[in-house]
């Protein structure tokens, strides 16, 4: 999937490389809230190295990721957004966003 403005493109990537991308061809790569939820360490490892082989010289990387053990979030927020992606992923996702927006949370 993927959608382009002037100078962005978003991309879903096939979960395990960005093989579809040339060495040194980007100048920025972004990830938010994916790696910790990769299924080994070495995965995403592996995706901080493919996002630095991508980069152009003096491109920039930006990704977050959780490395605490413990959950950081209580077992009522777990519940509430394990029902709000279950409903996404039944391809519910009109009503995943109406139960997230009427709960205060951003959808």
């Amino acid at each position: 999937m993927m959608v382009g403005s002037d100078n962005i493109l978003w991309l879903l990537g096939n979960g395990a490389d960005l093989s579809m991308f040339k060495s040194s061809s980007l100048d920025f790569v972004f990830s938010y809230n994916v790696l910790h939820h990769l299924p080994t360490a070495e995965l995403a490892l592996s995706y901080v190295r493919e996002m630095l082989r991508v980069l152009k010289t003096g491109g920039v990387f930006l990704f977050q990721f959780n490395s605490r053990r413990q959950p950081t979030m209580n077992w009522k927020g777990r519940l509430v957004w394990g029902v709000i992606d279950w409903l996404r992923e039944a391809h519910l996702g009109w009503l995943s966003r109406r139960l997230a927006t009427a709960l205060g949370l951003d959808p």
